[in-house]
């Protein structure tokens, strides 16, 4: 049997390999961003199309430097990895674009454009390939036409791409079965994970996704990605305490040495004690560090040294080299900013409830979340402790020192580099320790000011009570009087009444007496006359003036008769048609009705007892009703007494 000469890996298995490195459709949407943005891109788009409400279609569109054929074919080769890359390039195993295209889909479609040239196009059919056992695409074409264009893209997506003076288009369908989600889910996660992935957006580039099972004309068919910024760069209202902000250079060392770690500050900040850095913003402080023994405290692993290493020899090591530089930002964010941020991640989101520790950026590109490095970084003791954060900024030149993968994804554990886990282990206590402490002291102080709140709401509330009850009282107090005001009232009016009624029945009763007397004098009177005219009779002087006056009375006298006996007989009529119209109604027990037969005249009256007063009715329209205080029984016997010529008299 020959010797093997070709070592290629077979395409089969290499496809194999891709499809088991962890690729989802969220990370492998950011791959196809990373590379956008990493073109200069001001216009970028991620199109979602939805199949039987499943996600069935995406492209990936931008308008950034775009690429030539040569660089097209390039970067469709897998593990071309590049003998010089630029610092800014976030590539380096070069997997990344492929893995990521061929995870999600079996369908694949590239068109590129530089500035001035022609727009090109790679079409690869991943079965295809498979069977072929081949990683060539399926198809490439060095100038684009519309005709060639339509076979793999829609008539509308051409134009629009045709249109641009520069950019790429990545489209992706026949979705393997981990990418066809619920097109709204799939939306959603794309929208959380991107805006959460890109705390900054380079070259002010506007990001959307583009909802095609919206209407043209609506505005929700364009969603902007805003990039969530949690770790607040120029919003200090959304933190307790002020950012730390440190630098740590990694140096190689010698063969068989690890890497050197040695942090530039410029910031004072404790590190145990009454023992604090000394590094200022124009005058920096440089402290190497070391792996941390078993048992030692996270203040004992680092020591002050003069100055940066050079390419010269430096403390007994020589050949030392710049590998890169990371930057450290430690925060405590406030309270209420962190119930806020909760909104950005679905329930189900690890990140919705806990988003302590350490944050890793691979430049523009958020690629470990919350992490906690195999240390225990926090004083559960503390709320503060879920608000504290550290953002770890390294460029892809330190994947090896960081333990970013292909997929730029981390895992949870130490990074590959002890010594480096150890620095940011130890200046994130450092950072962190006080401000516990500081929270212990506010959370006391906002204990005694919600004590006082409480107290002085208290009070308010008893004040408020107080004043309520004494308004009641007053209108029970007012209420009383103006009750008791209007019995009072009502009293004085009825004493009033029976007053009158008094003073009129006394009148009554005087009147009758004095009526009698009056009676009487007048029988006197006649008698008197009587005599008078005996006697002028028998003495026979007449005087004639005395004869003409008596003569003349005597004619008046005869009239007046003529006149009181007309009237008398009309009275008498009028009484007789009242006693028929009495005599037809029932007369009650306790009420009685004067004779008609009476001398003193004609007059019909009628008595009744109601209740303690007696009634009074009668010729000329009389009624009346007379208070008999107590006595009503023997009122009426007087008035039943009385003549009805003298009652009617008193009470018309």
């Amino acid at each position: 049997m020959p010797p093997v000469t070709d070592y290629r890996s077979p395409f089969a298995g290499i496809l194999t390999w891709l499809l088991s490195v962890g690729y989802d459709l969220r990370s492998s949407i950011l791959e196809l961003t990373d590379n956008s943005l990493s073109k200069i891109s001001s216009n970028l788009r991620v199109i979602l199309f939805k199949e039987a409400k499943l996600l069935s279609r995406v492209i990936v569109v931008d308008d950034g430097t775009g690429m030539s054929l040569q660089t097209l074919c390039e970067s469709f080769i897998i593990a071309n990895v590049k003998a010089e890359r630029d610092s800014e390039d976030i590539g380096k195993f070069g997997i990344g674009m492929k893995s990521a295209i061929m995870n999600m889909g079996r369908q694949i479609i590239i068109l590129s454009r530089v500035v001035g040239g022609n727009i090109v196009g790679l079409y690869a059919d991943v079965d295809q390939m498979k069977e072929n056992n081949s990683p060539s695409p399926t198809e490439v074409c060095e100038n684009v036409t519309g005709e060639w264009a339509v076979k793999y893209i829609s008539q509308d997506s051409w134009e629009k791409f045709s249109s641009q003076s520069s950019g790429t288009l990545i489209q992706v369908k026949n979705l393997r079965q981990k990418c066809q989600m619920v097109y709204e889910r799939a939306k959603d996660i794309l929208m959380s994970m991107i805006s959460t992935s890109y705390s900054l957006m380079p070259n002010q580039c506007l990001l959307q996704i583009e909802d095609t099972d919206k209407p043209s004309d609506s505005s929700e068919r364009f969603l902007t990605i805003v990039p969530n910024d949690l770790f607040y760069h120029g919003k200090r209202e959304c933190l307790d305490e002020d950012a730390h902000e440190t630098v740590l250079h990694i140096f190689s060392g010698e063969p068989g040495h690890p890497n050197r770690v040695i942090e530039e500050n410029t910031s004072k900040r404790r590190i145990t004690g009454n023992k604090f850095t000394s590094g200022k913003s124009d005058k920096p402080a440089y402290y190497e560090y070391m792996a941390l023994e078993k048992n030692k405290g996270y203040h004992t692993n680092m020591k002050e040294i003069d100055r940066l290493p050079t390419s010269s020899s430096v403390l007994g090591l020589s050949n030392t080299t710049l590998l890169g530089s990371i930057k450290l930002r430690t925060i405590q964010v406030s309270e209420t900013q962190f119930k806020n941020e909760a909104e950005l991640f679905s329930d189900g989101d690890q990140l919705h409830g806990d988003r302590k520790g350490i944050w890793f950026n691979r430049g523009i590109r958020t690629v470990g979340f919350a992490k906690k490095i195999g240390r225990k970084i926090h004083d559960r003791t503390t709320m503060a402790a879920e608000r504290q954060r550290m953002l770890v900024t390294f460029p892809a030149a330190l994947d090896d020192e960081v333990g970013s993968k292909f997929n730029k994804q981390m895992e949870d554990k130490e990074l590959p580099s002890q010594i480096l886990t150890d620095a940011i282990y130890s200046i994130y206590r450092q950072v962190t320790n006080p401000w516990v402490d500081s929270d212990k002291a506010r959370m006391e102080k906002k204990k005694e000011e919600e004590e006082k709140e409480r107290l002085r709401l208290e009070l308010e509330d008893r004040k408020r009570w107080e004043e309520e009850q004494r308004i009641r009282l007053e209108q029970q107090r007012l209420a009383a009087e103006e009750e008791r005001v209007r019995k009072a009232e009502e009293l004085r009016i009825k004493q009033e009444a029976e007053e009158e009624a008094k003073r009129a029945l006394d009148e009554a009763i005087g009147d009758n007496d004095g009526g009698q007397e009056e009676v009487d004098g007048q029988g006197e009177e006649e008698a008197d006359s009587q005599e008078t005219d005996s006697q002028e009779t028998d003495s026979q002087e007449t005087d004639e003036h005395a004869q003409g006056q008596l003569d003349a009375q005597d004619a008046s006298q005869a009239q007046e008769q003529t006149d009181a006996e007309e009237k008398a007989q009309v009275v008498v009529d009028d009484s007789q048609e009242q006693e028929e119209d009495v005599g037809k109604q029932d007369t009650p027990s306790n009420s009685s009705t004067s004779p008609s037969n009476d001398v003193e005249g004609v007059f019909k009256l009628t008595l009744q007892l109601v209740g303690d007063n007696v009634c009074v009715s009668g010729d000329g329209g009389l009624n009346l009703e007379i208070p008999s205080f107590g006595k009503g029984k023997a009122l009426m016997d007087w008035l039943s007494a009385a003549t009805p010529e003298y009652i009617h008299r008193l009470f018309a």
